[in-house]
């Protein structure tokens, strides 16, 4: 998994993003095989919550016909498929599943923490 790490990247808008996850299923039953949905990202009113405040650091996806984000699903990765410069495309992770808002199975939102947002952070503490 690549990281958001040149200004490219870090602004690009994907048309769909992947989330996959082993959260619950729509019968609440944990699943034993890895999940996956194609969602787009969305404004971030819609993803409006009671004391829920998005910001520049907060993506917004899903809301789409397909099943999102459940019950288990926080931390899972929103990724996508991007051109990394100087080589070719690869799997990109942008977001980080961090507040759910819908039941499962059901079209919905979820709120992401973007990960380009934190880039400072996370190349300050990554170690060789």
């Amino acid at each position: 998994i690549c990281l958001p790490t040149t200004t490219t990247l870090m602004s690009i808008k994907l048309e769909k993003y992947i989330i996959s996850g082993w959260g619950w299923n729509e019968q609440y039953d944990t699943n034993t095989v890895l999940q996956k949905a194609t969602i787009p990202l969305q404004d971030h009113s819609k993803c409006w919550i009671s004391g829920a405040e998005l910001d520049e650091s907060h993506l917004c996806a899903g809301g789409t016909t397909s099943g999102g984000t459940c019950m288990g699903d926080i931390g899972v990765p929103l990724g996508g498929v991007a051109r990394i410069e100087g080589g070719g495309p690869r799997f990109v992770q942008f977001g980080i599943a961090s507040r759910d808002m819908q039941s499962c199975g059901v079209p919905g939102t979820t709120i992401y923490t973007k990960v380009a947002y934190f880039m400072d952070w996370i190349r300050a503490n990554m170690e060789p």
